[in-house]
């Protein structure tokens, strides 16, 4: 059995069991059971904040996380990804959105990626997520999650996988 997070991933590739009970509420059991998770290796991950790049990036199917991210109890790169409080567990959701946007129309999802990063480069910036359609949805259902995390009493994983 995995001792944290992580080495689940890096394991199964998969979430953690106690994290799709989690997400249950919000996706049906096929969009989880079709998350794939990469834990990226240090030295990548060093390459990729050098380059800006968020803590966690979704690739079709795939979570590509930097070593650190699905154990966090705070934040990484700037954001809040602990699975035990709601802030985290919304931002969790808004990524897996995109692994379920991904799922409804693959060639959809990538032709707004690329137009995206191109508009994003356009701004100065290498991914602005005002300027992109999919991640203006996922935003608002991150919003979604959070508030009825907020309003409700879930129980979030504390135990390891």
């Amino acid at each position: 059995m995995a001792a944290t997070y992580e080495e689940w991933a890096r394991v199964h590739g998969t979430l953690p069991p106690r994290c799709m009970a989690v997400l249950r509420a919000w996706f049906p059991r096929e969009v989880l059971d079709a998350v794939r998770v990469l834990v990226q290796p240090r030295w990548l991950s060093a390459w990729t904040r050098c380059m800006g790049m968020p803590a966690v990036t979704v690739y079709g199917m795939t979570l590509v996380c930097v070593p650190g991210v699905l154990d966090a109890d705070g934040r990484v790169r700037g954001r809040l990804w602990s699975w035990t409080q709601p802030r985290g567990v919304a931002l969790w959701a808004h990524e897996i959105k995109h692994v379920e946007q991904w799922r409804v129309d693959p060639k959809a999802f990538a032709a707004a990626a690329a137009s995206g990063i191109i508009k994003s480069l356009l701004r100065g910036k290498i991914y602005d997520h005002s300027v992109i359609a999919y991640e203006q949805d996922a935003i608002a259902f991150e919003r979604t999650v959070l508030s009825a995390l907020l309003a409700q009493e879930h129980v979030l994983p504390g135990d390891m996988p």
